[in-house]
């Protein structure tokens, strides 16, 4: 762990670590210059909307993230919920802090970068690309993970077009932007995070970036039957990696003179191999359907687990499954546990513009991998729902003091 963390304490001031003043400040201006650009034109028709702009100041977009996480927690119909005046449907403490027309104005010209600075547009995450590292790098200065990782996609939903939205039929989101995500095994916290942006890299190419920072520290990386190649967990070997992986029965090359014994394989049965290098092990079982997975670690012992006698009966049986299966069920998790935290809060704002889903998904990562750094600093045992609250407490704060200050004047 970093000893800079050390001395902190409170929910905000982990949370700050993603989020300082210093980007809410740069915030305020990239917004402000955003909005300016949008309307320097001059055939462009002057408005309402335009004469009643006033820049952002620190305490108001302080102000409108505190209210984007109070919105994933009390979650409503509609935006225009939160401000109706209805003691029964409406959310007075949200209308007193900021008017809705103030809010949406923000929300409608948030922006990361300044169009004017030299981008590198060949990169199609330019617009928040900024934002994408400075999450990352922040999650990975301060936290030192445990042993076992895990590599899965993480799926952000959106209805609107983009070329980089996806379909997976597996998932409970399928439509929507798709990430892949190296995570802690034990805990869901996100070590490294990249878009799926069309573009054809080679799996090997995918999992050598998501590992990469963790090169040569014996960490386990765990992937499912997607990512598993023999090519792959040959250059984990390479770069100091043990790895668990299911693996496709195509991609196992197993040698044809076992085959028959693979295919008469009975229920609760198992396979043992190992590769003539010695670097892996190949373990098939039969359950439902035959489960492979390869590993660089681990033996042939087994051990006893529950199992459904069949599926109409009740009744539940003993039955020998390989260690090697089980402790990758164990630890295959860490990205589904990230995704079912911060998915308890999920925000789900209709955009037209590609990046806000994504903004709100990194925003609510950055919440929760703050929350566990939290959480193994202090060793205190908040509650996420908790933390959330003490965090937008924290936001409001300036806004409703300002506001105070000007009913007194």
């Amino acid at each position: 762990m970093n000893n800079q963390i050390k001395a902190l304490k409170d929910p905000i001031e982990f949370f700050q670590l993603f989020f300082g003043d210093g980007i809410f400040e740069e915030l305020c201006d990239l917004t402000d210059i955003h909005y300016n650009q949008k309307h320097k034109s001059k055939h462009k028709k002057r408005d309402s909307h335009h004469r009643r702009w006033q820049k952002s100041d620190l305490s108001s977009m302080k102000c409108y993230f505190g209210i984007l996480l109070y919105m994933g927690i009390v979650q409503k119909p509609t935006i225009g919920h939160y401000w109706r005046t209805s003691q029964l449907f409406g959310s007075k403490g949200i209308s007193q802090l900021m008017n809705e027309e103030h809010w949406q104005d923000i929300n409608s010209n948030l922006y990361f970068i300044d169009e004017e600075v030299k981008s590198d547009e060949s990169d199609p995450l330019y617009k928040i690309q900024p934002l994408i590292k400075h999450i990352i790098s922040v999650s990975q200065e301060y936290y030192s993970p445990e042993k076992n990782l895990t590599i899965d996609e993480s799926m952000i939903r959106f209805r609107g077009r983009s070329k980089f939205k996806v379909y997976m039929s597996l998932k409970p989101i399928r439509f929507g932007f798709k990430a892949y995500v190296l995570a802690e095994s034990s805990s869901g916290y996100m070590l490294n995070w990249k878009l799926h942006e069309g573009k054809k890299s080679t799996l090997k190419e995918i999992v050598e970036y998501l590992t990469s920072p963790y090169k040569e520290r014996n960490h386990i990386i765990y992937m499912d039957r997607f990512y598993t190649t023999i090519s792959v967990i040959e250059r984990l070997h390479e770069t100091g990696f043990g790895f668990y992986g299911a693996i496709m029965k195509r991609r196992a090359q197993v040698e044809p003179k076992v085959k028959s014994q693979v295919d008469s394989l009975e229920k609760h049965k198992s396979l043992f191999f190992v590769s003539s290098d010695r670097n892996k092990i190949l373990i098939i079982w039969m359950d439902s359907k035959k489960v492979h997975i390869i590993s660089s670690i681990g033996d042939d012992s087994h051990s006893e687990i529950k199992r459904k006698r069949d599926k109409k009966g009740p009744e539940s049986i003993l039955a020998s499954c390989p260690n090697n299966i089980r402790t990758y069920s164990q630890h295959s998790r860490g990205v589904d546990l990230l995704d079912q935290m911060i998915g308890y809060y999920n925000l789900d704002l209709c955009s037209r513009k590609w990046y806000k889903p994504i903004v709100i998904h990194l925003l609510q990562i950055a919440v929760y991998n703050s929350y566990l750094l939290f959480r193994k600093t202090t060793q205190k045992h908040f509650s996420f729902i908790k933390y959330q609250e003490s965090i937008i407490r924290e936001l409001i704060a300036p806004m409703r003091k300002k506001n105070q200050s000007n009913l007194h004047q």
